[in-house]
């Protein structure tokens, strides 16, 4: 037995080297002899999945590589499936995971084959060009049948019945293509006769030659299956138009009022925009209900955020953090009294007000318009709320002087941090400065004295959402008092054990899609977050906004060139709104 390992041992260590050569038949040939002789080997299975990788790209179709056999899938399979097949594949691939030789190689073509077949343009694209190619082959062998055949055999013999275009993807594509396949065999026909015929009419006494007549076909073939190729293009393109056209106009006739965020898949009221923009307005308590507001999120890797935000998860005595109306990020506070009922939902609730920022600095982030998100909070009136969605997760609170509600960072927590934060952020500050984040552990607890110690998260290739704490220590910040304006919102997190799903990374933090912006929730590989890791070593001073309100900029419209203000967006009646609100609250309590 030792032997037999020994020998697989050896035949192992062969296959690393071939693969190291760029001997790709080498190394899956002594890769299997390994797997026959021992096939529980150490590593072993490891390497046979980067082989079969590099197998698989270096086997071409009509020169190009096969994207599909990459990622071990049908030219046929639909987008969830090739989804699967990739995160299989980048768990068993991943160079944190799989030590083998080559396995870096191996992970960045299947990013590539990903890259491709994952972008809606670059995959119509790919299959269309696939498409054309199989067509002129599956022509061209058919035309050397045809040519090769004398004129009696030909007239007795009936014309193979080929799959043409049995690689294309879409069913009707196929069909098509084995229609023109036999119109075209036909024609052959017709047209070899007819040049016959002029050769013969034009007294040329020599006869066209068979290879001659096959190159004509052939050409005149190429041509044919071209613009059909192309007007099939064109009418896909033209329905997946009409299709979106009507998609957004569907949308805007059920929810005129609000806008489409492709995001996240949760249901947030307008009452609760309205309730905390225009409370003078409301004269009644708000009732909250579902359907108002549809966003769309990716799957996370492997923890599902919903199982920790159902009916049962509510109590009383609790404070959920909700989705605010800005970018649907988690920064509403809302103190829930009683559970009325979990089925249906129904809750009595009083949201978390704020009347200034005084226990954290001077600066007026409240009286700007600006969500605070620690510090110290009071409880307003009494409402009921029947929308699950809207809450994103539970938020960790102690009670302070004078009943004030208190929230802070704590250790173990995960907050994104404003990337391009300034003390001299107002109301004027645009959103695309503002709406940019950093995610960040919190080290330890937050005092007063010391402030708040964090450690920058990165992003770990190959998922939608995981992310990992920064191995440099130097990356680690100390966050004082008064830049607590920096935190943004709370992102609920799960620490992963690697017990999960197999090859899932140990000792990283899984976050929730519905609290990332879209930014963050791209797959990327280990080139891509070191080169975003690089350009944000360089970047040399922080973005400052609001200083300059008469800024312009200069916009091309048609041949003259006209002037406008950049616009910005304010928070002045948001500032105001809630200066009335806390006015209200105060005259209720003295009533």
């Amino acid at each position: 037995m030792e032997c037999i390992k020994d020998e697989a041992v050896k035949a192992k260590e062969i296959a690393e080297r071939k693969l190291s050569e760029r001997d790709i038949a080498g190394a899956q040939r002594f890769a299997l002899k390994a797997q026959n002789m021992f096939p529980g080997l150490d590593g072993l299975s490891q390497l046979l999945e980067v082989v079969n990788v590099y197998v698989a790209y270096e086997k071409k179709i009509h020169g190009e590589v096969d994207f599909y056999g990459v990622l071990s899938v049908d030219s046929s399979a639909d987008d969830e499936t090739i989804r699967k097949h990739y995160r299989k594949l980048a768990l068993a691939l991943h160079p944190d995971k799989n030590q083998s030789v080559g396995a870096d190689g191996a992970f960045k073509m299947i990013s590539e084959a990903w890259s491709l077949l994952s972008d809606r343009t670059k995959k119509m694209v790919y299959d269309n060009e696939r498409a054309k190619r199989d067509a002129i082959r599956n022509m061209s062998m058919q035309g050397n049948q045809h040519v090769s055949m004398n004129p009696a055999s030909a007239r007795q013999a009936a014309p193979p019945r080929q799959p043409a275009g049995g690689n294309l993807k879409r069913a009707h594509a196929e069909a098509a293509m084995s229609a023109l396949n036999q119109e075209a065999l036909l024609k052959k026909k017709r047209r070899t006769a007819e040049l016959k015929s002029k050769s013969q009419r034009k007294g040329s006494s020599r006869e066209l030659s068979t290879s001659e007549i096959h190159n004509m076909l052939a050409k005149k073939a190429k041509m044919e299956i071209s613009q059909k190729l192309k007007e099939w293009s064109a009418a896909a393109a033209s329905r997946a138009s009409y299709k979106e056209k009507k998609d957004v106009e569907k949308k805007k006739q059920t929810a005129p009022e609000v806008a489409h965020d492709p995001r996240r898949d949760k249901t947030v009221d307008d009452a609760v925009v309205e309730s905390k923009r225009l409370p003078e307005q409301k004269k009644s308590p708000v009732h909250l209900e579902p359907g108002v507001k549809s966003m769309t999120v990716p799957d996370s890797d492997f923890h599902n955020f919903d199982k920790d935000r159902t009916e049962k998860s509510f109590e009383g005595n609790e404070v959920w953090a909700a989705y605010d109306d800005d970018d649907g990020m988690p920064r509403y506070y809302a103190l829930i009294h009683n559970v009325l009922s979990k089925k249906p939902f129904k809750v009595e609730f009083s949201w978390l007000n704020s009347k200034n920022n005084s226990e954290l600095g001077l600066m007026n982030w409240v009286g700007s318009g600006f969500l605070k998100t620690s510090g110290n909070f009071s409880i307003g009136k009494h409402k009921i709320n029947k929308t699950l969605n809207s809450f994103s997760h539970k938020v960790k609170w102690v009670k302070g002087a004078r009943g004030a509600i208190q929230i802070f960072p704590r250790k173990g927590d995960v907050w994104a941090l404003y990337k391009h934060w300034s003390p001299k952020w107002n109301e004027q500050t645009p959103n695309d400065v503002i709406q940019n984040y950093d995610m960040v552990e919190v080290l330890g607890d937050y005092s007063e004295k010391e402030g708040v110690t964090v450690a920058p998260l990165v992003k770990v290739a190959g998922f939608t959402s995981v992310f990992r704490q920064h191995s440099d220590p130097k990356y680690t910040r100390h966050v004082p008092r008064e830049e607590m304006f920096r935190f943004s919102h709370q992102v609920p997190s799960y620490l992963l054990t690697g017990q999960e799903a197999p090859n899932a990374p140990t000792g990283c933090w899984e976050l929730d899609p519905a609290a990332l912006p879209l930014e963050l929730l791209r797959v990327m590989t280990d080139a891509g977050i070191e080169a975003q890791g690089k350009a944000a070593d360089t970047s040399v001073s922080e973005r400052t906004c609001g200083e300059s309100k008469k800024e312009e900029k200069s916009y091309v419209v048609g041949d003259r060139n006209v002037t406008k203000p950049i616009v910005t967006y304010s928070r002045r009646k948001k500032a105001e709104a809630s200066t009335v609100e806390a006015k209200r609250e105060t005259s209720s309590v003295a009533a």
